[in-house]
């Protein structure tokens, strides 16, 4: 089984336009092919976030639905979903100061 690094596309950090900003939803998109996606129960992706302010920690990322299925956008809002990463507050960075893991 590939491993969920090389089928991973795309991790969408959204910022809100807020004074300093802010995280307000993570976005993952996997890419579509036949051993592509994460078996259900069977995987789990961490995200760790760092910016002007610090770093937070989501331990497995999760909405309640299923997620990391070959070719799907997940969208994850909300204290449950981003847990300590809930409008976590990123400050002004910029993108070469950015850093997601």
């Amino acid at each position: 089984m590939k491993s969920l690094t090389a089928t991973l596309l795309l991790v969408t950090i959204c910022l809100c336009t807020c004074s300093s900003e802010e995280i307000t939803a993570i976005i993952t998109k996997v890419k579509s092919c036949f051993n592509c996606g994460m078996v259900e129960n069977a995987g789990q992706l961490d995200i760790k976030v760092c910016g002007a302010t610090g770093c937070c920690f989501v331990p497995h990322l999760d909405n309640g639905e299923s997620n990391f299925n070959s070719g799907s956008t997940d969208r994850f809002e909300g204290q449950a979903s981003l847990q300590q990463c809930d409008h976590f507050e990123v400050g002004h960075t910029k993108k070469s100061n950015y850093q997601e893991t």
